[in-house]
């Protein structure tokens, strides 16, 4: 909607032109405002009325959505005024009735894939509400009698539907309508069996095809789950009562009496027209809230049952009718400030808000996360905090413990988005402040540590003070800390990475090796210290175990940011192919095990069979290219990357890819497709395709030097680095290069000397002088 009323104007800046797209949302948000007050009046009377609309204006869920540009709030929206006209209808209304519900049904598909829920929902509710009618007053109806609503009931139902599907379709301009079932390509299992089945492959689907690809992708990620986080637990495929808990948790602790005030009044409501209004707008609820719990593995949000939250405002006008006495009106006003007050108490940061009962919205990052309570909303107000401060502030810190004032967002704190433990060391601290809500201020200081939440698994404090230490330079204090560390927990991975990382700085290879070497397959830091046995290893001189340090790296890189683990057993994968020997996928999975294997020749053939039986499955493309780089044909390599990236994100080209999850550097894969991670970099491939060209070109040697040690590839880097001073031992401005590489990894002593060396070659050299003073600065301290 935003795009077809904005796009006429031009706005100066992407602040203004996202302001004023937001501004469009806000007449939905009124308008299913003043739809729930109309309601509420004619069932509870103007004060009732009343009473909904508060609820309404006055929940940190509207509030909070209702500026935001999604689909929440719009669906919402049409999704309550379809639930009105039908119960106008329902309740002895005349066609038009229908005609209204028929293009509320339509917009509501148009604005959600959800909306497809209410062609199982809207036939039980008449069903139901037409069974209850055909008892009035306790006596039966006759049977000729109760026949005609049934008649028009499904005359109506008949007619909403085939509205609705005519209004979605001119919404898609009728793209490629009545196409059969067969002509898509599908992953979820339901429509992958009907279009694998001969007796309804050919059925004709009365919908456009791009809303059938929207809403197979969809049904797909329903299937195989997202990342999700409810108190201190994480899944991939949801709980049952996620959404129940997100009620608990997110809405007002004056909401939950005051509905059940106006239940008492429903119980014992007489009036048909009120009842079947009650039992619509409940069931609709119900039907919302269990479809999302038991049908769907994505639990990502609240948001994903924001429609059956206005009904149940709706509802709750209904206990004005249930307190009579002045006390009761007392109590009941009472509640009604105090739903109000919670509003007004989180102002303006009403994404993040939570119920009282855990705390209010300084304990909710502790029970739930992403769209919850954090979507970026506050971001700029981060900047302005770290911009402001009088303290050194380090945002979103990684795996390694850093002292001093931390600010981190929510989302990346409870690690929603790994399939690891990354800030377990932070968790056990308490903020001191907050940047509204959704990013948490830590102060992590000696004494903090000593006064932390303790937990059996945490971390000894010796391995906070080491990582202090390595975060000030003092390498040797460094390792007195960790063997402190570890004379009580001999195999802790955090204190061997640390033990590690000082013996690198130090210059203590082997005892680097030994320390790296002990960090199981299982630990966050595995990756890490096989990058740096890579490193070491280069610095030795040894090129084939520094590449295959950085092989194994790569491998577990890219295993662990599956839900499911996958497997390159490739017996497993030649097993299958024996079965079915045209499946593309079986093919690519394969290539990877090859790869993984070191079976290159082999990998190629599988990845490029791959591509061959399914054009549109372009991951293989970006396999095949880090096997063609393994294999130094460097051109071939941009080849196929370039592919990939020129089909990745077309349309048809979509459905054939695992879902996946990317969050700042990191993703999480929720399918059993294999790709590589991370995928080859195009720059640095075109300088190793130019340097196989001009083997000799120092320029060129030192550029690629540069590329892969900001890709933290520091052996290659080395070696790169290190072709280019053989090539050019005059050549001052390498050794100062090479300083820098010894710097990022704390080896001084190794700097200073490659510092000298480059003043030797020229003695006023800027950037020599410069670094050396840095380096003696850092080593002194």
């Amino acid at each position: 909607t935003h795009g077809f009323l904005l796009k006429q104007f031009e706005f100066e800046t992407d602040r203004d032109r996202l302001h004023w797209a937001r501004v469009t949302m806000l007449g939905y948000a009124l308008g299913m405002g003043t739809l729930v007050f109309i309601w509420a009046s004619q069932l509870f009377g103007p004060t009732g009325g009343l009473l909904a609309l508060g609820l309404y204006c006055f929940n940190s869920n509207v509030l909070g959505h209702a500026s935001l540009i999604t689909t929440d709030i719009i669906y919402a929206c049409f999704s309550l005024f379809l639930l009105y006209f039908f119960w106008r209808f329902m309740s002895g209304g005349d066609w038009r009735w229908v005609v209204a519900a028929g293009v509320s049904l339509g917009l509501a598909l148009l604005s959600k894939y959800s909306g497809v829920l209410w062609f199982l929902v809207l036939p039980v509710v008449g069903a139901v509400l037409l069974m209850l009618d055909s008892r009035r007053d306790g006596q039966e109806v006759a049977a000729d009698a109760s026949f005609r609503p049934w008649g028009r009931f499904l005359v109506a139902l008949v007619l909403i539907f085939f509205l609705a599907l005519l209004v979605l379709n001119a919404g898609y301009g009728f793209r490629e309508t009545l196409a059969p079932i067969r002509t898509g390509h599908y992953q979820s299992r339901l429509l992958s069996a009907l279009s694998d089945n001969a007796l309804t492959s050919w059925i004709p689907l009365p919908i456009p095809a791009p809303f059938m690809q929207g809403f197979e992708s969809q049904k797909y990620i329903s299937e195989v789950g997202h990342p999700a986080f409810l108190a201190g637990m994480h899944s991939t495929q949801g709980w049952w009562y996620y959404y129940l808990a997100c009620f608990v948790l997110k809405m007002p602790a004056a909401f939950w009496p005051i509905l059940g005030c106006a239940a008492v009044g429903l119980v014992r409501e007489k009036d048909r027209k009120r009842r079947s209004a009650v039992v619509l707008l409940l069931i609709s609820s119900l039907a919302t809230i269990a479809a999302n719990s038991f049908l769907s593995n994505s639990h990502a949000g609240f948001r994903y049952v924001f429609a059956s939250v206005p009904p149940l405002f709706v509802l709750g006008g209904a206990a004005v009718k249930s307190v009579s006495s002045r006390w009761g009106k007392r109590a009941l006003f009472t509640l009604a400030v105090l739903y109000v007050a919670s509003a007004l108490w989180v102002h303006p940061h009403h994404l993040a808000y939570f119920s009282e009962l855990v705390g209010g919205p300084k304990n909710g990052y502790k029970w739930l996360s992403d769209s919850n309570l954090d979507w970026g909303q506050d971001l700029d107000h981060a900047r302005e905090y770290v911009r402001t401060s009088t303290a050194p502030i380090t945002v979103n810190p990684g795996m390694m413990p850093v002292s001093g004032r931390i600010l981190i967002n929510a989302t990346t704190l409870q690690d929603c988005f790994v399939m690891y433990d990354i800030h377990g060391w932070l968790r056990p601290f308490k903020p001191i402040d907050y940047v509204g809500y959704s990013w948490l201020v830590f102060d992590i200081t000696k004494e903090s540590i000593k006064n932390r939440k303790r937990s059996p698994d945490d971390l000894p404090d010796e391995c906070y003070l080491a990582s202090f230490e390595y975060e000030r330079d003092r390498l040797q204090e460094t390792v007195n800390l960790t063997k402190a560390a570890l004379k009580t927990r001999p195999s802790l991975p955090e204190a061997l990475y640390l033990l590690g990382l000082a013996h690198l700085g130090l210059g203590d290879l082997d005892e680097a090796i030994v320390a790296f070497e002990a960090i199981p397959v299982s630990h966050p830091f595995y990756v890490d210290a096989r990058q740096n046995l890579s490193f070491i290893t280069a610095l030795m001189g040894d090129k084939a175990r520094s590449e295959a340090y950085r092989k194994q790296a790569r491998i577990e890189a890219t295993l662990r940011t599956y839900s499911q683990r996958p497997t390159v057993d490739v017996s497993r994968y030649s097993d299958s192919l024996v079965r079915a020997p045209r499946d593309w996928k079986l093919h690519n999975n394969l290539g990877v095990a090859f790869w993984a294997k070191g079976r290159l020749s082999e990998a190629e053939a599988h990845l490029r069979l791959a591509a061959e039986i399914q054009p549109k499955f372009v991951e293989s493309l970006a396999n095949l290219a880090i096997v063609l780089e393994e294999q130094a044909r460097f051109d071939e390599a941009l080849e196929a990357l370039g592919k990939y990236h020129a089909d990745l994100l077309h349309v048809d080209t979509m459905p054939y890819r695992d879902y996946r999850v990317y969050y700042q550097d990191t993703r999480v894969m929720l399918g059993d497709t294999l790709e590589i991670y991370p995928q080859a970099d195009e720059h640095v491939l075109r300088l190793k395709a130019q340097l196989q060209k001009n083997p000799n070109d120092v320029w060129l040697l030192n550029q690629l030097s540069a590329a892969l040690t900001v890709k933290g590839r520091f052996g290659e880097a080395y070696d790169s680095l290190s072709r280019a001073i053989a090539l050019a031992p005059a050549s001052s401005a390498l050794y100062t290069n090479l300083a820098l590489l010894y710097t990022e990894k704390k080896m001084f002593s190794h700097a200073v000397t490659a510092c000298k060396q480059a003043l030797e070659l020229d003695p006023g050299s800027p950037a020599a002088i410069q670094v050396l003073s840095s380096v003696q600065k850092r080593a002194a301290d």
